[in-house]
């Protein structure tokens, strides 16, 4: 449900998919398949009391903005504006982000990130890059 930007509220930017929309099975050609994340609705419902609410996606960007409002008004998740750039905001709230403190603390979490993702794409049968896998000659 759209509700109007309020010039005295300061701006927070939410993620759409992975954050409020569950993306349990990620990219799907582009369908909005799944429910919200539990919590999703009633969390943002307090965050609009302060806050104007800004959906960001990717998916804004490549496609439209109308199957995203069409899903928060069907799931009653309130929102002020819906975009497909990063906006300005005082806060970010995405399910992708990386806490900066400092450079060296970012390569350590990238590094680690990256370790895990590599895991997570073989056991789902997804080769981590280009190269074939490695046999072992016995």
């Amino acid at each position: 449900m759209k509700i109007k930007l309020d010039p005295q509220k300061k701006n927070i930017a939410i993620d759409f998919d992975g954050v409020i929309h569950k993306y349990s099975r990620g990219w799907q050609d582009g369908l909005i398949y799944d429910k919200p994340i539990t919590g999703s609705r009633r969390n943002i419902e307090t965050l609009a009391k302060k806050y104007n609410i800004i959906i960001f996606s990717r998916r804004a960007a490549e496609q439209s903005i109308k199957p995203i409002a069409t899903w928060l008004k069907k799931n009653k998740i309130p929102y002020s504006e819906i975009t497909g750039e990063k906006p300005r905001a005082k806060w970010y709230i995405d399910d992708q982000a990386i806490h900066f403190t400092n450079w060296p603390g970012v390569m350590v979490e990238l590094k680690k990130l990256d370790a895990e993702y590599a895991i997570k794409k073989r056991k789902e049968g997804f080769p981590s890059g280009n190269k074939k896998p490695r046999t072992r000659k016995d």
